[in-house]
């Protein structure tokens, strides 16, 4: 482990003087949504659920967050900020906390959940970061200078599973690329990154190239150091979708690498090998604080021209039609579900994968 954080210690250093004078030191302070042992913290806390079968039957399962998780978890929020201007204030506000419970805390289960407050782009911010650079590049140094944090001293060796959604997606995207995917010793500590709703990009018919050269797509539930993503969809996205076709906005303004023969990745959580499957979707609840409903979602992932999406489909005859999430917008299709939609087989996926880290995988 000395030897390890040694290694780390010396990558860190080297990244900091190749990116200049105007980075983020990696010693700067860190303001953490979500820290191990932090209060309050709403990365932590009671999970039980109620599983509501599509037969109407309801069975209670206990569950909370487990302090002694083996691996840990790096969460990126998405874009939540109601400030005014380009980027958020660094300090916790109420939409950070309410989308962290949602999105994340279920995952302390299987790991200690670390998650950094940043000053994101705000929806005005979206809009301006087109031209401007230093909008992103400000969300970015962030988190980035809080990974870096991390990795001195929290991780000690521990694997670690990225989770972002949506612009925490993108920005996890520029982090893999620039800090992990070049850089072995760091690489060796990644479980699995779950890059969700951020458009990730890669070669067409192939797991890799695009965003990163050596991190891969997913493919079985034992490979680690490996990628998901995904965007849902329950209808054929329109033409002017937004997460579906890699000459996106989104690339173009976290300045993700172009060119030909690129590809919007699709891994199906429930199925990292294909084929429709059911989905076990996880949402907060009134009766318990949170309700399983296994099989009312199924998903596979689908390509047809330059469009790939997860497409998400329920049965009419489902009884429990009257929980499915709303969709706020055609273009952005189940966009703020992405996560709760296939939230229980992500947590299996993350169990299995730490499984096989902590046994000896490394990618």
């Amino acid at each position: 482990m000395a030897m390890r954080r040694v290694l780390l210690l010396v990558t860190l250093m080297v990244a900091g003087a190749a990116v200049g004078a105007a980075a983020t030191p990696a010693g700067a302070a860190t303001t953490w949504l979500c820290r191990p042992g932090q209060t309050p913290n709403p990365c932590e806390g009671d999970l039980t659920a109620t599983v509501v079968g599509p037969d109407g039957s309801q069975n209670v399962r206990g569950g909370g967050t487990d302090p002694q998780a083996p691996v840990d978890c790096f969460y990126v929020y998405p874009t939540v900020s109601p400030a005014r201007g380009t980027n958020a204030p660094l300090a916790v506000s109420p939409e950070m906390s309410g989308i962290a419970g949602v999105q994340v805390k279920p995952f302390s289960q299987v790991c200690r959940v670390f998650s950094p407050v940043y000053r994101q782009m705000t929806f005005q911010g979206w809009a301006r970061a087109v031209t401007d650079r230093s909008v992103f590049d400000k969300a970015y140094r962030d988190v980035r200078a809080a990974w870096r944090n991390y990795l001195l001293n929290e991780n000690g060796g521990r694997g670690v599973v990225l989770i972002g959604h949506s612009q925490g997606a993108a920005i996890l995207r520029r982090l893999v690329r620039q800090e992990i995917d070049p850089r072995p010793q760091v690489r060796s500590l990644l479980v699995s990154g779950l890059l969700v709703g951020g458009n990730v990009r890669v070669r067409r018919g192939s797991d890799v190239g695009g965003d990163f050269q050596n991190v891969r797509l997913c493919g079985r539930p034992d490979q680690v150091g490996c990628i998901v993503a995904y965007s849902s969809y329950d209808a054929p996205p329109p033409p002017n979708a937004t997460f579906t076709h890699a000459d996106d906005q989104v690339s173009r303004t976290i300045r993700a690498p172009g060119g030909s023969g690129l590809q919007i990745a699709c891994t199906n959580p429930a199925a990292l090998g294909g084929g429709p499957v059911p989905l076990r979707t996880l949402a907060p609840s009134s009766s318990t604080p949170w309700a399983e409903y296994p099989g009312l979602y199924t998903a596979q992932c689908r390509t047809e021209g330059a469009f790939t999406w997860l497409s998400v489909a329920v049965s009419p005859a489902d009884p429990r039609t009257g929980v499915r999430f709303p969709v706020l917008l055609d273009i952005g299709g189940l966009h703020w579900f992405d996560l709760n939609i296939a939230m229980d087989d992500l947590i299996d996926l993350v169990r299995s994968q730490s499984t096989a880290w902590l046994a000896g995988a490394r990618p």
